[in-house]
């Protein structure tokens, strides 16, 4: 059977060209649609990696802030511990303090001291008790000695004008409740510039100290 088309092949042509124009626009929407949607998800994980930047951002200037603050810290514990070591190098047994401020008072007018040694020794409980027995009686006044695990010994080299000098700073030392046990080992004569003098040598035992800070 044959089948007659009386329609122009033009506008079947239009017909043909319509439907691929309607198509293709078809697509371009769709295609706009997509990139929209690209374009705002884009758009959201970008914002999103912004808020997650700056909220990192934000715990590092917390984290630096408190390495900052745990560095002054560790600089201001230095600084304690560097005091604290002072203060305990006062506060101990045979306080260097003490000693030099007896010394002070002790030495007669004239005489001077050149060097001094001051050597602690820990002795055991057999040695204790005898090097405590040699310390003269204390007066009513003045407290006992006690006994401690460790024995100072103090050498002091000096100079005097005389022998007299000598023989009374001994003898301040001997009364003194800071120091017993005094023997002078070496005197001789010697010279300080043009000046003539009496060399000394002094060795005591330094009585230890308890209680709280020199």
């Amino acid at each position: 059977m044959t089948e007659l088309d009386f329609i122009p092949p033009a506008y079947h042509q239009q017909v043909s060209r319509r439907r691929t124009i309607h198509a293709q626009g078809l697509w371009a929407v769709a295609l706009g649609v997509a990139m929209v949607v690209w374009f705002w998800s884009n758009h959201v994980q970008v914002a999103r990696a912004e808020e997650h930047l700056a909220e990192r951002q934000r715990e590092w200037t917390s984290i630096s802030d408190r390495q900052r603050c745990f560095d002054e810290l560790a600089a201001e514990r230095a600084r304690l511990e560097v005091r604290e070591s002072a203060v305990n190098a006062l506060d101990d047994e045979a306080s260097l303090s003490i000693v030099l401020a007896e010394l002070g008072i002790l030495l007669p007018d004239g005489a001077v001291l050149t060097g001094f040694t001051l050597d602690t020794a820990a002795t055991d409980g057999l040695d204790a008790a005898p090097a405590v027995a040699r310390q003269p009686q204390p007066s009513p006044t003045s407290p006992a000695r006690p006994a401690h695990s460790s024995v100072t010994t103090l050498k002091l080299i000096g100079a005097a004008p005389t022998n007299v000098h000598i023989s009374a700073f001994t003898a301040r030392l001997s009364g003194s409740p800071v120091f017993f046990d005094v023997s002078t080992g070496i005197i001789r004569d010697a010279a300080i510039g043009d000046r003539q003098v009496r060399h000394f040598e002094v060795e005591c035992a330094v009585t230890l100290q308890e209680g709280g800070p020199k």
